[in-house]
């Protein structure tokens, strides 16, 4: 008999703690958002939540790129 294992619910983050966890300005992180050039987030009402997992991409896609 095989056993289902529930994973865990994702852990989202508020905008606050989304701009401590990538060392970015708050306002910036506003100013991104509001370009759309933001990292992917949910909306919880008025509300923005962000994955941890969503964020270490959005960062590693705004690396320099080797010339």
């Amino acid at each position: 008999m095989t056993s289902l294992v529930a994973s865990a619910p994702p852990q989202y983050l508020t905008t606050s703690q989304a701009a401590e966890y990538i060392g970015m300005p708050l306002q910036t992180l506003y100013n991104q958002i509001s370009l759309g050039a933001g990292p992917r987030m949910l909306k919880r009402g008025s509300r923005n939540a962000f994955r941890a997992q969503d964020l270490d991409e959005w960062m590693a896609s705004r690396l320099d790129q080797p010339r």
